[in-house]
């Protein structure tokens, strides 16, 4: 049990550096306790792991600055504005697909 919980703490800290909504990984590791992920800090204890989600949150955050760089928040704006009755394309929408 510990391992497959030790696997879905990294997905979410995967998926926590690429929202662009975290600094670096002591915000994650906060996030991830928070969570339920009490063993986030044993886990995090690496340097190189420090350094992986440092960097991933850093280019995150770089496409979340810029607007519509973000693959989530681009995601969101693009359906959003998705051509529908009465509504005319938007020149946002690429094809948004699920």
């Amino acid at each position: 049990m510990t391992r497959e919980r030790d696997e879905r703490m990294w997905n979410l800290a995967y998926r926590l550096a690429m929202s662009g909504e975290h600094r670096n990984y002591q915000a994650i590791e906060w996030e991830l306790q928070a969570s339920g992920y009490p063993r986030a800090r044993q886990l995090l204890y690496h340097e190189r792991v420090r350094e992986k989600l440092d960097g991933m949150c850093a280019e995150a955050q770089k496409g979340f600055v810029d607007g519509l760089s973000s693959p989530t928040i681009k995601g969101l704006v693009e359906f959003s504005v998705r051509p529908g009755p009465g509504r005319p394309p938007s020149p946002l929408w690429s094809g948004y697909r699920s």
